[in-house]
């Protein structure tokens, strides 16, 4: 009896182990940073995609899901959450709570064997409370899986683990051409002057074009309804001719 309850204790442990991560903490953030110059979406872009990779309670796969999510860093992309199957209502409720905040942000769904029903759930979910679910990316050793989402990009790897460099190239494609279609900023043309103590760079643009900047420009008093006082102007004096003769 004593040896069940021993077995049972590490399983519980390993569990308890492997759910304890369920965002990209603060080193994935490095890491997309030390990526950036080398991407091919712009870093504006990227961060308006959202991944949440779910495996199941497979050690295994937990800890192939953890190198796959620091391998999607590698490729320029921080906003990665990984967690297990026991997590999926809190990634519906972190999705919501993003969409509150961002509304043009794009999600993509990845899903290990053990975790496909929970993906496909979270991809419906996701759908039905108007969110954009942009992609979904199960590993599917059976391969008969079918898109959760009508109109999504979707893709079935059977033959390759999570971590494997062919399934992240293909999930970083794939994230690579969502971010491609997220809006990007308006780029303001910037006057710079590269003289010893030269004036902070200005937007070339007209007052009033982009209300965003107004305050860098004058908006004072019209110039029609200024009036400026004339003042006559003193002659200038002049010495006396004969007290400089003397």
């Amino acid at each position: 009896m004593s040896r069940r309850h021993g077995l049972l204790a590490g399983v519980v442990g390993i569990l308890l182990m492997g759910s304890g991560c369920v965002s990209c903490g603060a080193a994935g953030y490095g890491l997309a940073r030390e990526a950036a110059p080398g991407c091919e979406a712009e870093c504006c872009q990227r961060n308006h995609v959202y991944v949440f990779a779910v495996s199941g309670v497979n050690p295994l796969e937990i800890m192939a899901l953890d190198t796959f999510r620091e391998q999607l860093n590698r490729k320029g992309y921080a906003k990665v959450a990984t967690g297990q199957t026991i997590h999926a209502f809190w990634m519906a409720g972190e999705m919501r709570r993003i969409r509150a905040s961002e509304p043009d942000a794009a999600f993509v769904l990845v899903g290990t064997t053990g975790a496909a029903s929970a993906t496909r759930w979270l991809a419906q979910k996701l759908a039905a409370d108007g969110g954009n679910v942009a992609g979904v990316v199960l590993f599917d050793r059976r391969g008969n899986s079918s898109s959760p989402v009508d109109g999504t990009r979707f893709f079935t790897i059977t033959d390759k683990p999570v971590s494997s460099d062919e399934s992240v190239a293909v999930v970083s494609q794939l994230l690579n051409e969502v971010a491609a279609t997220t809006a990007r900023p308006i780029v303001i043309e910037m006057m710079e002057s590269d003289y010893p103590h030269a004036p902070e760079p200005r937007p070339m643009i007209g007052p009033g074009d982009s209300p965003e900047w107004a305050f860098l420009f004058d908006q004072g008093i019209p110039t029609q309804s200024m009036t400026m006082p004339v003042l006559a102007a003193k002659p200038a004096t002049q010495p006396n001719a004969t007290a400089a003769r003397k």
